[in-house]
């Protein structure tokens, strides 16, 4: 029984005098978009980055960002695309209109993404919507 206390004392003593670890010195995580997904090769799709994906997106080092809601970006998102020099194309809102069709997006909002992607001088280039899966899966 001795031995055990002694050991155990010994462990204690140990772990008090071995520098902890500390979080401020520990590698940045990086968390995704929503429903971030490559597409293709510096082609990707997602939901809306919040500030806690802009490390993420940093990384992907991205010359264009198509958004596709018929919705402006908000200011720190649109900030955040200025101070990375990424280009911002936001269809949506050029080509919103009611929804009198079955049709979820329009075919002028379909041709003009395809063109930017299809444009390799635009990659990396990422899709975003509102979530990731609505008109980027299509």
């Amino acid at each position: 029984a001795d031995m055990r206390s002694a050991g155990s004392r010994a462990l204690k003593a140990k772990a008090r005098t071995e520098p902890r670890a500390d979080l401020r010195d520990a590698p940045e995580t990086l968390d995704p978009p929503s429903n971030f997904g490559i597409v293709e090769q510096q082609v990707y799709r997602c939901g809306m980055p919040s500030t806690a994906n802009y490390p993420f997106v940093q990384q992907l080092k991205l010359k264009t960002v198509i958004i596709l809601p018929g919705e402006a970006p908000k200011r720190l998102l649109t900030t955040f695309f200025v101070e990375n020099s990424i280009e911002v194309h936001t269809l949506g809102l050029r080509h919103w209109r009611p929804k009198v069709s079955w049709k979820p997006i329009s075919d002028e909002l379909v041709k003009e993404a395809l063109q930017l992607v299809l444009d390799r001088d635009r990659h990396p280039i990422m899709l975003c919507d509102s979530r990731g899966h609505n008109e980027v899966g299509m």
